[in-house]
C-alpha cells in the first residue's frame, strides 16, 4: 500500500459540514494509507491524463503551426497580387505616356498642316488677286483697243 499526504477537511468523509470554520487554524496533513490497486489505478489514471495533456499540446502546436503556414500562404498570395497589380499600374502608365507622345505630335502635326493650309490660301489668293489684276487690265486695255477700232471705222 502507499501513503498519500491530505489536507484535512477535504474530500469525502469530511461529512455534511465540511471543513473546520475556524479560519484561523492551519489545516492539519493527514496521512491515506491507498491499497495498491487504487494507486495503480489513479497512476493509469494520471499517466492517461499526462498523455491526453500531451496530444493536445501537439495537436494545439500543429494548429499554430497549419495556421501560420496558411497566414505565410495568404501573404505571399498578397505579395504577388501586389507584384502583378503594380505590373499592369506600369503597363498602363506606359501606355498613357505613349498617348501623350503621340497626341502631342498629332497637335503639333495639326498645328503645322493647318499652317500650311493658311500660307497655301494666302499664296492661292495672292495668285488670284494677280490673275484678276491682269485679266482687269487686260479687259480695259481691250476696251480701249475696241474704242479704238470703232472710232477708225467711224
Amino acid at each position: 500500500s502507499s501513503i498519500r499526504k491530505k489536507r484535512a477537511g477535504t474530500g469525502p468523509g469530511t461529512g455534511p459540514g465540511g471543513p473546520p470554520n475556524n479560519t484561523n487554524s492551519i489545516p492539519l496533513i493527514k496521512t491515506v494509507l491507498l491499497p495498491n490497486h487504487h494507486q495503480r489505478v489513479l497512476q493509469r489514471k494520471i499517466h492517461s491524463l499526462q498523455k491526453q495533456l500531451k496530444d493536445r499540446q501537439v495537436l494545439e502546436k500543429q494548429r499554430k503551426d497549419a495556421e501560420e503556414h496558411q497566414r505565410e500562404l495568404e501573404r505571399e498570395q498578397f505579395d504577388e497580387q501586389i507584384r502583378r497589380l503594380e505590373g499592369e499600374i506600369a503597363k498602363v502608365k506606359s501606355k498613357e505616356e505613349e498617348m501623350r507622345v503621340l497626341y502631342r505630335s498629332t497637335v503639333q502635326d495639326m498645328l503645322k498642316l493647318r499652317h500650311e493650309t493658311l500660307v497655301e490660301k494666302r499664296s492661292i489668293r495672292e495668285i488670284e488677286a494677280r490673275i484678276n489684276h491682269k485679266i482687269t487690265q487686260a479687259e480695259k486695255k481691250n476696251k480701249k483697243i475696241m474704242e479704238k477700232s470703232e472710232k477708225e471705222r467711224e
